[in-house]
């Protein structure tokens, strides 16, 4: 890691989160644009679909930052001590998370290698968190604990498979 200056790896730090989020655009807009190929039956379910892939990521950011509010009014990660490390809430990784676990959830079923992909940035990302000195592990690690459980399960359930039921699906 010692070929780039710390600026050049802060800019790349910098631009993952952006970059997660305009590939979660990317994904959903695709998969909009699929349905509306089905026209009259699709299109309604993908749009459905999708409005629960994007309230997803709402609430899952909502989550995220009530997390930093609560934290930062409450002192929750600083009164927690490991050693003589005073612990800090990660916003960073949270919110990598919120747009990785998206594009996991999406990808899962369909696309492992993708899926494979998608968790190696993310590991990678919070390697060049700990290298940038923004966290320590056990600051990403706390966090990750509290935020991914709820938001895998509420982007697993908004990402699943669903199936169009047209006239000609249901009289076969």
């Amino acid at each position: 890691m010692s070929q780039l200056s710390y600026q050049q790896w802060d800019a790349i730090a910098d631009s993952y989160i952006p970059l997660l989020a305009l590939l979660c655009a990317v994904h959903l807009s695709y998969f909009f644009l699929k349905g509306t190929a089905c026209f009259k039956h699709g299109i309604l379910a993908y749009s459905k679909q999708t409005a629960l892939r994007i309230l997803a990521i709402i609430l899952s950011i909502i989550w995220v930052y009530t997390l930093m509010f609560l934290d930062e009014n409450l002192k929750i990660w600083p009164s927690i001590t490991i050693g003589e490390q005073v612990l800090d809430y990660s916003t960073h990784t949270a919110l990598a998370l919120v747009f990785s676990c998206y594009l996991f959830c999406s990808a899962l079923s369909s696309q492992p290698l993708l899926s494979f992909i998608i968790t190696l940035s993310m590991v990678l990302y919070l390697l060049l968190m700990k290298y940038q000195n923004y966290h320590t592990f056990a600051d990403m690690f706390t966090t990750t604990m509290i935020v991914l459980p709820p938001m895998y399960l509420i982007m697993k359930k908004s990402t699943r498979p669903f199936v169009i039921h047209t006239p000609l699906t249901n009289t076969l």
